[in-house]
């Protein structure tokens, strides 16, 4: 087992942290307060704003750097305080209501160093199929994983579990976390700044916030590597894994088996584990794949022979292009068109963007969406110059 003994918290990691966290993020006001405040009176947030514009990122970096220096004191000392965590409700395109939380920009900037200092043990910990909120692991690399399984490799992908945990960033147990943390950090510096991240939450872990999606696949990484890893029978004198192929993308789970025997023992262990967890199983389809039959997950319905888009997602889509129709492109409805199409052009959807003429409409927002970047840059460049010649 992999323990960080040391994980190196000095003032170069917390710069590299702000700057990460706050690099595409200048368009905000909170931004520049948070900055004013290290800076011994001698800018105000507006100042740093117009200071900024004139000269770029370069003219506020003694005043990040010193902004590093705090934060890194605020850890020495065990002094660190956020302001309070505001919450709204969210209803999705599926009528799911979720609890979104925003925090201050000095919260999400201690979330990236509690991250960067981590990953170490996430690098090492998390299984090579955990999706989701991961660089280079999102939606269409889980797509392309469950398709290929599926498609190439039948004799091993005839039986699967299709299941997720109900509510799963509200249910995860603080303790539970702080302890598996424990097992694998033993640098006091980085324990205290997830433990006092993790004490503003209400409850759970928050949705919305940098350090948790990264600790949603964490708390169940170990339940991943059971299962796929440990999970053994003894065949004709050889021993073989129950398990095949199995992929999570944050809470679902996908899960395959060779023989109907294996998936009900791998089922039966996956509750038993995410119960030591106090975690519970919602939805879940133990099926058989066969001829005409379609595992729906990630947004995708897969087939053994191709890969379409579920109906709703279909009917969002038409549903936008009659908007763009009737009221003309906005800026709003260009990036959702534009982001539909990603999911489009990797799915077998050519018969439906032809049948829907959708060509002109993503060209169209492609267009919208370009000539407001260079509007936006334009204007930059015009401040700049003005302010410089100021």
């Amino acid at each position: 087992m992999y323990t960080l003994k040391n994980a190196n918290i000095d003032s170069f990691l917390v710069y590299n942290s702000i700057m990460d966290a706050i690099s595409n993020k200048m368009t905000r006001d909170e931004v520049f307060k948070e900055i004013s405040l290290h800076t011994d009176g001698l800018f105000s947030a507006n100042e740093l704003r117009q200071l900024y514009l004139a000269k770029g990122m370069q003219k506020l970096m003694p005043y990040i750097i010193n902004m590093a220096k705090d934060y890194l004191r605020e850890i020495q000392c065990r002094c660190i305080t956020f302001s309070e965590i505001k919450y709204k409700l969210k209803r999705e395109s599926n009528n799911k209501i979720r609890r979104i939380a925003i925090q201050s920009i000095k919260q999400l900037i201690f979330d990236y160093i509690a991250v960067n200092a981590f990953f170490p043990v996430l690098y090492r910990c998390l299984g090579v199929h955990q999706c989701a909120s991961i660089p280079g692991k999102g939606q269409i690399q889980a797509k392309d994983m469950v398709e290929r399984w599926i498609q190439h490799d039948r004799k091993n992908t005839k039986y699967y579990i299709k299941t997720d945990i109900k509510q799963y960033f509200p249910s995860v147990n603080h303790d539970l976390l702080m302890d598996m943390i424990k097992l694998h950090v033993k640098d006091a510096d980085l324990l205290y700044i997830i433990e006092t991240i993790l004490n503003t939450y209400e409850y759970g872990i928050n949705i919305g916030s940098y350090l948790s999606q990264w600790l949603a696949n964490y708390f169940i990484c170990d339940v991943y590597r059971e299962i796929t890893e440990n999970m053994h029978r003894v065949s004709h004198g050889k021993k073989r894994n129950m398990v095949s192929h199995a992929i999570t993308y944050m809470d679902d789970m996908i899960i395959f088996c060779r023989t109907k025997k294996d998936r009900n023992r791998v089922y039966a262990k996956l509750k038993q584990l995410l119960t030591c967890k106090e975690l519970e199983i919602h939805h879940t389809l133990c099926a058989k794949i066969v001829k005409g039959s379609c595992i729906d997950a990630f947004g995708f319905k897969f087939y053994t022979d191709h890969t379409i888009v579920r109906k709703r997602i279909h009917k969002r889509i038409i549903k936008l292009k009659r908007a763009i129709y009737n009221d003309g492109i906005t800026l709003h409805n260009a990036y959702k068109l534009v982001s539909y199409n990603g999911i489009l052009v990797h799915s077998d959807s050519v018969k439906f963007i032809r049948q829907h003429n959708l060509k002109p409409y993503i060209d169209q927002a492609r267009q919208k969406i370009s000539e407001h970047d260079k509007r936006f840059m334009l204007q930059i460049r015009e401040k700049q110059n003005s302010m410089h010649f100021a």
